[in-house]
């Protein structure tokens, strides 16, 4: 594959949070790496943002798909930042056209057209770089370093909990765009994906062997309303008062500033950072209805077990009910225990024998306000730098051929979980995809 230059021209296809707020600020951070050329959104307020914030030329701004593809190739990449079940067919013939990709994850909902895409990668020689940030991030590798240099010896059981927190888990997967699996993915895809990527790097890409998982949606139901509730929290809800989950509570009544700034999760609502916009965004919108009356379908708690080989046992919990959003690991050595808690930042070593110490992640790295925003601008620059090397697809810390392991995992665990928690042999998951 031949070098690209410098800087990568980027069309960034979807423009919401990830998009928008996530990767196309990076060129505004090194332009020297990288330029925002065209943008595709079908909302028109976004687009229009777009255009403005990178000054991207009105030919470049694209209302569809269709009418970017269909165009003439305009950037070295597309950065493809729209709904899990968009991403097949806008990946395979932005690749075929010409295009790098990089790919929001899950890489799909389906894991036959997981496959699909990453065989068309092979085939048109495209980067396709999936965006798994945890193993940019630097709590992850600080962790992983930890394990690489030896410190608690062979890894022999890990314990990881998700803990995605009553307020963001109710933003997302229960009003929100992720909250039905029939327009997104299962949370065992949307979310498990990242955590068994991150799972098989820690442990050094082993194989996996089996699996089984349990898990359902247990509290967020009309069975669980309250008494006096309505279908909108605007509509003269009678246990608005002592509700958590009040949307007015929840968007209106945060933090001071924090519709103007546009913080998240101010910034899902509308793109009009007024309080009048917010309010009417709730009083008609999806984030105004009351959590148990909407039509969400995700789990709000599972476990996953894995065997993997050399022996090791690997427990994994995803949980809606804990107050804040974090991960949590504990990893048992043949020689020592690390713990770790991605939220703060810290990872605790317990040599066998020794004390039990506390590392933080910015004793080791610079400081940063907003951790997954640095996690994606360690991937962009991992990402553009690859491009600019010429290195040949495939090579990736994250391509897609990487990634589809931990995607088999969470899809085997989905299916598992439908089947009343029947024990999945990997091999054999795998083998039946491929037929």
């Amino acid at each position: 594959m031949d070098n690209i230059n410098f800087p990568i021209k980027v069309a960034i296809v979807g423009a919401g949070i990830r998009g928008m707020h996530a990767y196309a600020p990076f060129s505004k951070m090194r332009p020297d790496l990288m330029e925002v050329i065209a943008c595709v959104e079908p909302n028109p307020e976004r687009l229009a943002k777009m255009g403005s914030d990178y000054s991207i030329p009105q030919e470049l701004l694209f209302s569809s798909f269709d009418d970017f593809i269909s165009a003439p190739l305009c950037a070295d990449v597309a950065i493809i930042a729209t709904q899990d079940k968009q991403h097949y067919s806008q990946a395979i013939p932005a690749m075929k056209k010409g295009y790098h990709i990089l790919l929001e994850k899950p890489i799909s909902p389906d894991p036959k057209e997981c496959m699909e895409i990453a065989e068309v990668s092979r085939q048109t020689n495209r980067h396709c770089v999936v965006c798994h940030v945890l193993r940019f991030s630097n709590y992850y590798r600080l962790l992983k370093s930890f394990i690489d240099d030896g410190k608690i010896g062979d890894i022999m059981n890990i314990q990881y909990i998700e803990e995605l927190g009553w307020y963001p888990y109710t933003q997302s997967y229960v009003r929100g765009d992720w909250r039905n699996s029939q327009v997104t993915s299962p949370l065992a895809i949307a979310k498990g994906c990242h955590d068994m990527d991150i799972l098989l790097w820690l442990i050094g890409n082993k194989k996996p062997i089996a699996l089984s998982s349990f898990g359902s949606l247990k509290y967020y139901t009309k069975e669980n309303a309250p008494e006096g509730h309505a279908l909108r929290c605007l509509d003269g809800c009678k246990a608005k008062a002592d509700c958590i989950y009040d949307a007015e509570k929840m968007y209106m009544l945060s933090e001071p500033g924090a519709i103007e700034r546009g913080e998240w999760p101010i910034k899902k609502l509308t793109s009009v950072l007024t309080r009048e916009s917010v309010y009417d965004a709730i009083k008609t919108g999806l984030y105004g209805k009351c959590v148990y009356e909407c039509d969400n379908d995700l789990v709000d708690n599972q476990i996953i077990n894995i065997q993997f080989e050399a022996g090791i046992t690997v427990s994994v919990t995803i949980t809606a009910f804990t107050e804040g959003g974090t991960r949590l690991t504990r990893i048992f050595g043949s020689q020592g225990l690390l713990e770790g808690d991605a939220a703060s930042g810290q990872i605790w070593l317990t040599p066998f024998g020794g004390e039990r110490v506390c590392y933080s992640v910015d004793d080791f790295f610079p400081p940063t306000d907003d951790k997954e925003d640095r996690s994606s601008n360690n991937l962009l620059l991992d990402f553009l730098d690859m491009l600019a090397s010429g290195v040949k697809p495939g090579n990736g810390l994250t391509a897609i051929n990487v990634s589809l392991q931990g995607h088999i995992m969470a899809f085997a665990s989905e299916h598992s979980r439908v089947n009343s928690g029947l024990l999945v042999n990997i091999e054999d998951y795998t083998n039946k995809l491929i037929i």
